[in-house]
């Protein structure tokens, strides 16, 4: 059971990554295309949240189910 939650997490959280890039790519190719080439503050934000759940999710949460 907890291998099945665990998968299950890192499933969810290659997906969440995988969303992430796609949206960002897609972001960065219309920015360019108007001229700019800078990153938003948003994208490395939302890029930070998804490692530290990543984080938590392999490190923390495992911890806390065999308790």
């Amino acid at each position: 059971m907890t291998a099945l939650l665990g998968a299950l997490l890192i499933a969810a959280i290659v997906l969440l990554i995988v969303v992430q890039g796609v949206a960002r790519h897609r972001r960065l190719t219309r920015r360019e295309s108007a001229g700019q080439t800078t990153l938003p503050r948003s994208t490395w934000i939302v890029f930070a949240v998804a490692a530290a759940f990543l984080v938590f999710a392999v490190f923390v949460f495992p911890v806390l189910v065999k308790r």
